[in-house]
């Protein structure tokens, strides 16, 4: 203030450190604070301090400082000035930047609400009487002001019972990973501060008591530092020595026992004893004290702790047994006896005075010679620089300052020195003294980004190295710093960043995860005002910045997931074709994420992914196949359904895209393509086999997929059976099932394993005979006897059917070749009737009474025709153990065959009923049925003989 009147206002935010400082620093860190900024208007004249502080009137006058009060001392000595005291209400000058009137308050809540939340509210507003009320004046109350028609209440916007908007704003304070999950105070003193209804603290409380995300870095918080709490004990008490005296005992006293700062006494004390004594215990006082017998001229209480006291041993000489003397206060005073000797030595062979005064001096000379400055900045500015690593605060605070009056003058020419500069302010934004930290970043930061953003001499090219070797810097003010210096010079529309953004674009997204807010909103800014550029650019670099974003876009952060995939989505919509080399990276950043559990960046992917397929690169021109698909076989083993459906998607549109290169590589995709038919998904088995049918349209191929789906299935039982008449039957519409059947009995014809081709066939016959895909099928070989293609499917199954005697039979009868299925059922021998033979059998039974077999049924109605019918269906009822319920079952349907005598007529119908001239020679397929019966029954009885006679032990070991 100058004749009562302001001339200037400076305010600043208080660091982390400072925020710890107490209440008294923190008063006197703003007249510090004031000291330093307005300095060049202070110095060589007297002033009056204000404060409404009143103890900082005897801040010189104190005896006992800290360290920090007395740097603070000083530097206050250089100052001519009285410090005054004004009362708080009086001292309405300073605080009125802090003052906001009514209309303030309103004009910012209404800025920060979106016209969308607007609506709600007055739509809210119409349902509610109260509300209506208040808006068309009825209910007279100065609480509430009606302003843009919004009420507010107490300066707040008023909410009516019931709002659903309130789950929107506590999502909207809470929930999102720019606020970072606050607790309860801080969101209702955010919330408060512009909304207002009834029972809002309640809902608040309860909305972060619900919070998962919360629950979840409590219970994680407590586990930690129970963990270190553990931790630290086991290290405390490897050194922790138990002691004990008692009454009688001599021991050793140690007066200074603490290590706390704020308990110990400051000063050498390598002069004075370590220890005092040796004195008599007395007694013992509680656990861990002890009374001590002390002499009697003694001011010291003789109480004393434990791990004040050592035991005297031996014949120890200790250097004092006299104890020191007290203070006034009260204190002890550990003073040498006398001083013998004294040798100075010089720190760094300087004197500190003498320093400071050369770099007050260099900036004085600066400032003497003005424009003459330039030609003598090499021998100026060198010494300064070289300042900046000084272990002394002291130094490096008069460095910033000399450096800042010697850049005011020198300007433009300042330029030349540009990158030692910012190496040493990017340190000192660090630095371990608060004051230096704030001369750096409050006076000579802005002064340097003024220069360079006024210079046509600074070289972004030189500028690029220094920035991108510190992005990866993980101290907060750095980083605060570098984003700073960024988002300035990308403000300079002659500085062309974003053709340099690759070079610090992965530090930008490691910014995005910082545990700091400010940082992370920063860093978010910056991108977004970059993100915004590259829109509106039409030549950027896409490829070196896919590359960043393939890596950030499975960060365990997932803000930074976000952010990366919707970069990557932007940088697909709108550079295509240059990103035909990055096609499989940036596809294996998207699959995973599709799959996310944030529910945005699910969207994004799916979107990113579909923009993706729709690009038809050529092949060889940079698009390499083998790549993609190896990411696609990669993520069909994903954990989540959602990204292996898309894998296959990707498959299946490259088969229909790029058919040939995609087969040159079917031995590496094809193990995984059969892995995939155990997938617990039916959705993905299906568009697995899709892709199988797709690959399987040439005839090798098609082989190929049957032999290495067979031997799947004979090396996974389970996938035969829980997924067996899935695949089948899919696999039967998508290519021709006749076809299918006749490779899959091709191939189980000459199989090995006897009880697996009996299993398989089981299955091939159960679906043959139940499923609707094949009823052309099984229309096909009703006709076995009449026609030629009907014939030749009967042949071609026969054959590897004979491994199971009930789907001999059930293929006998679906052809009507009832004689000879009467003969199958003739030749049956005893050790074919087992336990799975029934099991068989009575499926079979009961398949009969449904539709498939209807015309079978309604031919029992003339059975003089169908004599071998009847006798067959006799023969299966034969087998069948009276007392079950299918042998009831066929029992009851041929009781409703009407009546016919099993006399001569009956043998006559049979001898007129025989197969006729249908082709096929029966008489060599019952041989060929009894000759795999034959091996079937070989193979049992070597199974058996193997279980009941287990290898034995070498003949030649002794016995037992």
């Amino acid at each position: 203030m100058q004749d009562r009147h302001p001339i200037a206002y400076e305010n600043r935010k208080l660091s982390p450190v400072e925020r710890g400082y107490l209440i008294y620093d923190k008063e006197m860190l703003a007249i510090m604070h004031a000291l330093a900024k307005f300095r060049q208007y202070l110095v060589g004249s007297r002033f009056v301090v204000r404060t409404d502080h009143n103890s900082l009137r005897f801040f010189l006058g104190q005896k006992d400082l800290n360290d920090r009060q007395q740097r603070w001392v000083n530097k206050v000595q250089t100052y001519d000035f009285d410090i005054e005291y004004t009362r708080g209400k009086n001292n309405v000058v300073a605080d009125a930047l802090s003052r906001r009137p009514y209309l303030t308050t309103v004009l910012s809540s209404m800025s920060e609400i979106s016209a969308d939340w607007k609506a709600h509210i007055l739509v809210e507003y119409s349902k509610n009487q109260f509300a209506c009320e208040i808006m068309d004046g009825i209910i007279k109350d100065d609480r509430y002001k009606v302003v843009d028609d919004l009420i507010f209440y107490k300066d707040r916007i008023f909410l009516v019972p019931g709002s659903k908007m309130k789950d929107k704003i506590l999502r909207a304070v809470h929930d999102t990973p720019l606020a970072g999950h606050p607790g309860y105070f801080k969101t209702y003193r955010y919330i408060r501060e512009r909304f207002t209804w009834k029972g809002m603290k309640d809902d608040v409380l309860n909305h972060v008591r619900d919070c998962m995300e919360n629950q979840d870095i409590l219970r994680a918080l407590k586990e930690n530092l129970q963990k270190a709490q553990n931790q630290q004990k086991v290290y405390a008490d490897r050194h922790r020595i138990e002691r004990s005296f008692e009454a009688g005992d001599s021991v050793f006293l140690r007066l200074q026992p603490y290590r706390q700062s704020s308990l110990k006494q400051k000063g050498a004390k390598k002069l004075k004893p370590r220890f005092y004594g040796p004195y008599r215990v007395v007694r013992r006082v509680g656990a861990v004290a002890y009374e001590l017998d002390l002499p009697e001229h003694s001011k010291i209480h003789n109480v004393f702790h434990v791990s004040c006291l050592k035991k005297a041993l031996g014949q120890h000489i200790v250097p004092s047994t006299k104890l020191p003397p007290l203070d006034e206060e009260g204190k002890v005073v550990l003073e040498p006896d006398s001083i013998i000797e004294v040798r100075q030595r010089k720190l760094r062979n300087r004197d500190i005075t003498k320093y400071l005064g050369g770099l007050i001096g260099l900036a004085a000379a600066t400032v003497g010679l003005a424009s003459e400055a330039a030609p003598h900045l090499e021998q100026i500015v060198p010494p300064v620089l070289n300042s900046f690593t000084d272990q002394d605060s002291r130094v490096r605070y008069y460095a910033c300052e000399a450096l800042y009056n010697i850049a005011k003058v020198a300007r433009g020419d300042f330029i030349l020195f540009f990158n030692q500069i910012f190496d040493a302010l990017c340190k000192l934004s660090a630095d371990s003294d608060a004051d230096v930290q704030s001369a750096a970043a409050r006076l000579l930061d802005p002064l340097v980004k003024d220069i360079v953003t006024d210079s046509d001499q600074f070289s972004i090219e030189e500028f690029i190295p220094l920035l991108r070797e510190r992005m990866n810097d993980l101290n907060p003010y750095v980083r605060q710093f570098l984003v700073g210096w960024i988002t300035v010079l990308d403000s300079v529309p002659e500085i062309d960043m974003l053709g340099f953004l690759p070079d610090f674009l992965d530090g930008l997204f490691n910014m995005l995860s910082d545990s700091n807010h400010e940082i992370r909103q920063q860093a978010d800014s910056a991108l977004t005002e970059f993100f915004q550029e590259i829109k509106n650019s039409p030549s950027v670099d896409y490829g070196r910045m896919a590359e960043i974003l393939v890596q950030r876009a499975v960060s365990t952060d997932e803000f930074t997931r976000l952010t990366a995939i919707t970069w990557m989505n932007e940088f697909v919509k709108l550079g295509g074709e240059q990103l035909v080399s990055y096609y499989a990276d940036i596809l294996g950043a998207i699959l995973p994420c599709i799959s996310d559990k944030e529910e945005k960046i699910r969207v994004v992917a799916r979107e990113t992914n579909d923009e993706l397929r729709e690009i038809t690169p050529v092949p060889g021109e940079g698009f390499d196949i083998g790549s993609v698909l190896t990411i696609a076989r990669r993520e069909l083993s994903s954990e989540w359904e959602a990204t292996r459906l898309e894998a296959l998607h990707w498959m299946a549109v490259l088969l229909e895209k790029y058919r040939t290169e995609v087969i040159s590589f079917l031995d590496d995709i094809f193990p995984a393509l059969l892995q995939a038919l155990s997938d617990p998904s039916d959705e993905v088995v299906l568009l697995v086999l899709e892709v199988h049918a797709c690959i399987a349209r040439e005839l090798q191929h098609f082989r190929h997929l049957v032999v290495f789906l067979v031997h799947h299935f004979r090396m996974d039982n389970s996938l035969l059976e829980n997924r067996g008449t899935l695949i089948l039957r899919r696999l039967c519409v998508l290519l021709d099932a006749e076809k299918v059947y006749r490779e899959l009995s091709t191939i189980l014809e000459g199989e090995a394993d006897l009880d697996f081709a009996s299993v398989m066939v089981q299955a091939l016959n159960l679906i043959l005979l139940t499923s609707s895909e094949l009823s052309v099928l099984r229309q096909l070989l009703k006709q076995s006897l009449s026609k030629n293609a009907g014939k030749d499917l009967f042949v071609a199954l026969y054959s590897s059917w004979c491994h199971s005697p009930m789907a001999t039979i059930s293929l006998c009868l679906l052809a009507q070749a009832y004689q000879h299925a009467s003969a199958v059922i003739q030749s049956l021998v005893e050790e074919d009737i087992n336990v799975k033979f029934l099991v068989q059998l009575d499926k079979l039974v009961r398949l009969l009474e449904t539709p498939i077999f209807t015309s079978l049924r309604l031919q029992l109605l003339d059975p003089g025709r169908y004599a071998w019918l009847l006798k067959a269906l006799y023969g299966l009822l034969m087998l069948l153990p009276q007392q079950s319920a299918a042998f009831k079952i066929l029992r009851t349907r041929l009781k409703t065959v009407p009546a016919y005598t099993f006399s001569s007529d009956f043998s006559n119908a049979i001898k007129r009923t025989g197969n006729g001239s249908s082709g096929i020679h029966f008489a060599s397929k019952l041989q060929q049925f009894e000759h795999m019966q034959h091996q079937h029954r070989l193979h049992c009885k070597t199974q058996s003989q193997m279980s009941m006679h287990p290898r034995r032990p070498n003949a030649s070991a002794p016995a037992q």
